[in-house]
């Protein structure tokens, strides 16, 4: 579990996100090891075209979630995970990395 404190509408909020809750599963901290600059960014690959389904996938989605929901994109955490998920999904995310490596290469 992750213990948050919000600030919203200038009153802060303290919650917990249990991953559980979220429909995701618990793993060990092994799982979410990496490696050399070259692994990692073959994970992120592999997460982003859909080819990682573990809790690496896990992870990252829901850090995306996080960040949705912290940059006011979607009203809880949950409505967050949905969109993380379907970016992974729907390829968007694939298509994100690859215009932005097309833009680092001009």
């Amino acid at each position: 579990t992750t213990r948050v404190q919000e600030l919203k509408e200038g009153e802060i909020c303290a919650w917990t996100i249990d991953p559980r809750s979220l429909g995701l599963k618990v793993c060990k901290i092994e799982d979410l090891a990496g490696d050399s600059a070259a692994v990692n960014a073959g994970i992120a690959r592999d997460i982003l075209e859909g080819r990682e389904r573990g809790p690496k996938r896990d992870i990252t989605v829901l850090n995306a979630a996080a960040a949705i929901y912290a940059a006011g994109l979607a009203p809880d955490i949950s409505a967050a995970l949905e969109i993380a998920d379907q970016s992974l999904d729907s390829g968007a995310a694939a298509r994100k990395l690859k215009g932005l490596i097309e833009v680092s290469h001009a």
